[in-house]
């Protein structure tokens, strides 16, 4: 089965098939191309891009599918590996347990592979005190780790605002920036 033309685009193209999720999908009923920074790394394709004979499909442009569009549009300042990353990623985590909006989430996978949740309510009048609430226990949850370690994230639903840092990862984060 071939994939439709899309006028405008080169044969070479990769076929419309979302990043996140895998769906191939007509983009004349939905999805689109979205065009991400370019990453420094990917410098050697850009160059050889300049070659009038050189067909590719460009490294910064990426396929999402109606459900997924609007969240890779608000990512569509980093690169698409980071962008794609990320959506993964919140994609698995509210696949975890469904979601309660007006609340932060800590999602938490322990060394051993356990999966859990905790939600902390955010107040209207004072949101960062969740974010800093949540980010608080991510970072608690990342350095109780006895042999592998804890990963955490803190989640409006819609992005990954937070990472747990282990706290010798933080102190080493914390110098590297003071330098």
């Amino acid at each position: 089965m071939q994939a439709p033309a899309i006028p405008g685009t080169l044969c070479a193209m990769r076929p419309p098939c979302c990043e996140v999720c895998d769906e191939r999908f007509d983009p004349r009923e939905g999805g689109a191309l979205v065009d991400f920074a370019r990453d420094p790394a990917r410098a050697d394709w850009y160059r050889r891009a300049e070659d009038p004979l050189f067909v590719g499909h460009p490294p910064h442009q990426g396929w999402f599918c109606a459900t997924h569009l609007d969240a890779a549009r608000a990512l569509s300042h980093q690169t698409l590996g980071v962008a794609t990353r990320e959506l993964q990623l919140i994609a698995r985590l509210r696949a975890i347990a469904p979601w309660t909006p007006g609340h932060l989430r800590v999602y938490c996978r322990g060394g051993g592979g356990a999966d859990w949740h905790h939600d902390f309510v955010v107040d209207p009048a004072r949101p960062a005190d969740a974010l800093r609430d949540a980010i608080a226990y991510a970072d608690d949850v990342a350095s109780e780790a006895d042999g592998e370690p804890n990963l955490a994230w803190v989640s409006d639903g819609e992005r990954i605002l937070a990472r747990g840092m282990h706290y010798a990862e933080r102190a080493r984060s914390q110098t590297e920036e003071s330098r």
